[in-house]
């Protein structure tokens, strides 16, 4: 089976997906195509009762405010071509669109907090998607799939702060900025975005982790400057970036801890600089960068290094090292098979 021929309810769960579901002996049809649901909070919740190729979704309904898109309220709708959605919606619930495999459009407005989920999961037309300063929360396969989704625009003025897992894999996603309050960037975020280029951190960004695969099959992916909050690169959060030439960490990296296969096959890679905290390499940390030739460790004291943490090029491979530091790097025996030289 496909991936974009998933049904929504496989999509992998996340934090913010048990609400929202749905009794269809509550809804009541109206003849504007659509269906309502009173929620608990005394507003209504909107489902697609048509085929119509254009849905704009009415703001409020017999008197009361439209708050909510239902789970799979508008999912596998084959002939939605555009969405818009009022400023009275607040949550757009799970799966609320996933495999509208013609929509192209949607208007979001002001006040939507929420995407849950895979909100527009495998929705292949979709390409360009303006988010409202007041959303906070992209859930886990929100846009998995979308694959024709060229620019997702957030804006320095975003409040997210949470990106799920998955939220992007296999999109088309060709650039991405990353709103600088986002805490939480999820495991496999962009993975297999094959024609993302470039990803923007804000230097004052309070990740700590690039997750598990974050970035893994980027396979155009350039240059990624990590943003000095980040503690650990987690297992394959640069697995298979074959185009990457450009890994820099900013001044000040408290980097600690690379794990295994964080930067694995990115063969353009020619130069890595660890900065003052690193502490450990796993196995396989750095492996198949056949360019890269040297690593310059900025750390007083020898990070760990398991066994083929670095495994590649150890006969052309130059580390480089503090003058104060370089004895201590030459009599440890986890660096015996490296050439340690001195900076400067």
């Amino acid at each position: 089976m496909k991936d974009d021929e998933k049904n929504v309810d496989r999509i992998p769960k996340g934090e913010f997906q048990e609400d929202g579901e749905v009794d269809l002996c509550e809804i009541k049809c109206a003849s504007d195509g659509f269906g309502f649901l009173l929620l608990e909070n005394g507003t209504y919740g909107v489902m697609q009762d048509s085929d119509d190729e254009v849905a704009e979704i009415p703001a409020i309904h017999e008197g009361i405010a439209v708050t909510a898109i239902l789970k799979n309220g508008f999912a596998n709708k084959s002939k939605l071509l555009k969405v818009i959605v009022p400023s009275s919606v607040r949550t757009i619930y799970r799966g609320a669109f996933a495999n509208c495999s013609a929509l192209r459009e949607v208007e979001l407005h002001e006040r939507l907090v929420e995407l849950q989920a895979g909100a527009f999961y495998a929705c292949e037309s979709l390409m360009k998607m303006v988010f409202p300063r007041s959303l906070t929360v992209v859930g886990a396969s929100a846009f998995y799939g979308c694959k024709s989704l060229k620019r997702a625009n957030f804006g320095w003025l975003s409040k997210l702060k949470y990106i799920g897992d998955e939220a992007f894999a296999k999109s088309g996603l060709e650039y991405f900025c990353v709103p600088v309050d986002v805490a939480y960037l999820g495991a496999r975020a962009f993975f297999g975005c094959k024609d993302l280029t470039n990803v923007v951190f804000n230097e004052y960004s309070p990740l700590r982790n690039i997750e598990c695969e974050t970035f893994a099959e980027c396979s155009a992916l350039l240059e990624v400057i990590i943003p000095k909050g980040i503690e650990t690169l987690k297992r394959g959060a640069f697995d298979n970036c074959i185009q990457l030439d450009n890994l820099e960490f900013d001044k000040g990296s408290r980097l600690s801890r690379v794990e295994s296969k964080a930067v694995y096959n990115c063969k353009k890679l020619t130069e890595l600089v660890l900065g003052e905290r690193i502490k450990e390499l796993e196995t396989d940390a750095i492996h198949g960068c056949g360019e890269l030739v040297r690593i310059t460790i900025n750390a007083a004291e020898p990070p760990k290094l398991a066994e083929k943490a670095i495994s590649d090029n150890y006969a052309y491979m130059r580390v480089l090292v503090g003058r104060k530091s370089y004895t201590s790097y030459t009599k440890n025996p986890q660096y015996k098979a490296l050439k340690i030289m001195r900076k400067g």
